[in-house]
């Protein structure tokens, strides 16, 4: 296996597989970012087909949440950039612009 590297001579940064390889790859699934539904069908739009408010998310299914279900959309900077209505009415969130460490400091004391 060749190690791939940038022009100044370091290697990138690749994202490691958490499974063995000798399994097959996990199915992906689409979900809604607002109400955790999957599409019955591969989606053909951004938007969600059931509720219309969400945009469609790619994950595995092992990871997908279920319909109704209270998840954060965390980024790479570790920022909550998305949040289900559930999660929004469980917790009472304002804005969905807040640091995911924030929330955890706020709920500590």
């Amino acid at each position: 296996m060749t190690q791939r590297v940038t022009r100044s001579g370091r290697g990138v940064l690749a994202l490691v597989p958490t499974e063995p390889l000798h399994r097959s790859p996990a199915e992906r699934v689409h979900f809604c970012g607002h109400c955790g539904r999957q599409p019955d069908e591969a989606p053909d739009s951004r938007v969600c087909p059931s509720c219309g408010l969400g945009l469609l998310l790619e994950t595995t299914s092992e990871a997908a949440p279920g319909e109704g279900g209270a998840f954060l959309l965390i980024d790479s900077t570790m920022a909550v950039c998305g949040v289900s209505a559930a999660a929004f009415e469980s917790a009472g969130f304002g804005t969905t612009s807040v640091h995911s460490l924030s929330l955890v400091r706020a709920q500590l004391g």
